[in-house]
């Protein structure tokens, strides 16, 4: 008799481990996360300048004073966390924990409301095929830790509560109130989640019970913590908010339902699992590495990497798995209950939001609530299915077809989000190598700008990248923001002619070219009397230019035209093939440095036409610079000889040139093996 709790024990420890296993892949992007749109860079920026904890603290107070918010002044603080100790190790863990934290919580709360093991790891399964990252204003890398942990707060208040539906302890009910207010201290949207706790509340009574009148005193009890929670939190906020007297355009209500409407049906539509691949699908499309690349689900499906589909099909049968261990009975009114509560956590967070003239203005596919929705679309697809097994439960074969055609539902969900997820991690990770280079670039090339002198950065502003797009939307320079510099700081380059054209001082440009479907990206500086720019950019010339080049290629085709045929032009004091006014050449840097980093020297050179390429000049021995490692230049120099040797007429006609020109062999012969290693074209 006891074999078989035994039996089934192991089997939840196994299932459990297996979808510890499926959520490595799940997560496995987030290690890209970074820099999303222009408030995370400004939060990375502020973050610079906080001396301790209590200068981290008053930035909540700070934010309260611009904004008028008072979640701002109990946890603004938590907006700048993640970036307060400057350790990307740190910015990771903030990210990705609490998102993992949300998901093993939400299985504890199906658990704790069904009753059942098997569903819970059912919805811990779901959640992992669709859990969908999204870019720009988005709660798990938009805004890290902010969000994903405030919903943790959340799901104990809702715990709470089922404890007190369970044991009628007063107690617990307190407890889920006040958890809820701390939820709310984080982010309004949060109130909407109210109704949930009213009908959760409430579906401990029929309507027969609800007549009697100590029923009814008794559900007023019940409400009255939530109650005084949410009229205190309005009632604070709109006070604090009138007192403060600051605009903040999130807080203008729109009274048009038609509106309101679009706006919540739109983003709720986009948080549907799976719509993200629909949402990205152009940028996937065009920034897609694959030179056979065709606009095509079925293409882009199937070639989604061994990684998603590994991942879709074990989730598929795991889910078959859970399917035939389920054990589980129960009203089909229930079960339409918990589709309406699902319904209610997918659709609620978007509300208030929705309600805001700021986000009827500028609709979004996608924003922080999101992923509080997240969590819903899991709970309704995993009740879906109940609903479905529950009335099928006279057919077992029409169950089993059932559940096989949900499992293959399953597995197309799970590849099409990770692939999507992947591809929009890689973009990320893309758009933030422009600062993070950027910031390398100065350091090696010795460039700190005084504060005084004029930069014009406009390239920085203009990037390939999907992500890049929402980061470059802020009204300041960038690159200036996140690097923390001072200083006149121009984005204009007409404006920034106009104004310094008469000055006999110097001027800077910084600028930067990136490829939009690989890491390579190059960073320009070079400075110039303000009386020497030129109305057109692509005529303005001058004498130093500092290059830093970033791509896994360490030996690449350079190109700079100049204003005369006669100019001559040097790469770290060596010349450069000249054709008219065309100078060009291979450079290969034997160090192997992640960034590579040069100073172009000439007379009049035009510096916007300086190119970068990674197919190189053919018959050009290379530029080299730097030495190669002492370990790789031995170990190379054996491996040519090796290649040589194989070739044995190749061999002997260099034994045979050694003895005529009286050299010794074996130096002539690692003479040949060193040349091969240091001029052979590379890349």
């Amino acid at each position: 008799m006891t074999k078989a709790p035994f039996r089934q024990a192991n089997h939840n420890v196994l299932i459990w481990a297996v979808l510890a296993i499926l959520a490595v892949p799940t997560f496995l992007p987030l290690l890209y996360s970074g820099l999303s749109n222009s408030d995370s860079i400004i939060f990375f920026a502020t973050t610079r300048s906080l001396q301790d904890v209590s200068s981290l603290l008053g930035m909540s107070y700070k934010m309260f004073l611009l904004q008028g918010r008072f979640t701002n002044l109990l946890t603004g603080w938590a907006l700048f966390l993640p970036y307060y100790t400057q350790s990307h190790f740190v910015y990771l863990l903030l990210t990705i924990l609490p998102v993992i934290l949300d998901v093993i919580l939400a299985a504890v709360l199906v658990r704790k409301y069904s009753r059942n093991e098997t569903i819970a790891q059912m919805t811990a399964l779901v959640l992992l095929c669709a859990f969908t990252i999204h870019t720009g204003f988005s709660g798990v890398i938009g805004f890290p830790f902010w969000f994903t942990f405030s919903f943790l707060f959340l799901l104990i208040s809702l715990l709470f509560l089922l404890r007190y539906k369970e044991t009628q302890k007063y107690r617990s009910l307190l407890l889920s109130a006040l958890f809820m207010f701390i939820t709310t201290t984080f982010y309004e949207a949060y109130l909407a989640y109210y109704i949930v706790i009213y009908l959760l509340l409430r579906s401990q009574y029929d309507n027969h019970l609800y007549r009697e009148k100590t029923i009814r005193r008794k559900f007023i009890k019940e409400l009255l913590p939530f109650v005084v929670c949410g009229v205190v939190f309005i009632a604070v906020y709109f006070i604090l908010f009138h007192i403060v007297s600051q605009y903040y355009s999130g807080t203008d209500w729109c009274f048009s339902p038609l509106k309101i409407l679009r706006s919540w049906g739109n983003i709720i539509l986009y948080s549907i699992p799976g719509m993200s691949f629909y949402q990205y699908r152009i940028p996937l499309a065009d920034l897609s590495g694959d030179p056979n690349f065709k606009y095509s689900f079925f293409y882009m499906l199937f070639h989604a990497g061994a990684m998603a589909w590994v991942k879709g099909l074990l989730a598929a049968l795991l889910f078959y798995v859970t399917f035939a261990m389920l054990e589980f009975k129960t009203k089909g009114k229930k079960l339409w209950f918990a589709l309406l509560v699902a319904v209610m956590m997918a659709i609620l967070p978007h509300l208030i939001l929705s309600c805001s003239t700021k986000y009827i203005q500028d609709i979004f596919d996608s924003y922080v609530t999101t992923i509080f929705s997240n969590f819903g679309m899991a709970f309704i697809i995993v009740v879906l299915f109940l609903l479905g097994r529950h009335y099928l439960s006279k057919w077992p074969v029409a169950q089993t077809v059932y559940a096989v055609l949900f499992a293959c539902g399953l597995l197309i969900l799970a590849v099409v989000v990770q692939f999507t997820n992947e591809q929009v991690m890689q973009d990320v990770k893309r758009a933030n190598l422009r600062y993070t280079q950027a910031e390398q670039f100065l350091k090696k090339q010795k460039i700190k700008p005084d504060g005084t002198m004029p930069v014009w950065t406009g390239r920085f502003q203009v990037t390939p990248t999907y992500t890049g797009k929402d980061i470059c939307a802020g009204k300041n320079t960038n690159v200036q923001v996140y690097l923390g510099l001072s200083g006149n700081f121009e984005t204009d380059y007409t404006h920034f002619y106009q104004t310094y054209r008469t000055s006999d001082d110097d001027v800077a440009i910084f600028s930067c070219q990136q490829a939009a479907k690989s890491d390579d990206i190059y960073f320009v500086w070079f400075q110039c009397k303000g009386t020497d720019l030129t109305e057109d950019f692509t005529k303005l010339a001058c004498d130093t230019i500092k290059v830093g080049y970033y791509s896994a290629y360490k030996s690449f085709a350079f190109s700079i035209l100049s204003e005369q045929d006669s100019d001559m032009v040097q790469v770290n004091g060596q010349p450069l093939n000249t054709q008219a006014n065309a100078h060009y050449g291979n450079i290969r840097f034997l160090n192997r440095p992640a960034l590579q980093t040069f100073t172009v020297s000439g007379e009049s050179m035009l510096p916007a036409s300086l190119s970068i390429s990674n197919i190189l000049y053919p018959g050009l021995e290379p530029l080299n610079f730097n030495k190669l490692p002492k370990h790789y230049f031995n170990d190379g120099v054996r491996y040519y000889q090796h290649d040589i040797w194989k070739h044995q007429l190749y061999k002997a006609q260099l034994d045979s040139l050694a003895l005529q020109q009286d050299k010794d062999p074996k130096r002539f012969f690692r003479d040949n093996a060193k040349w091969l290693l240091l001029y052979r074209e590379q890349y």
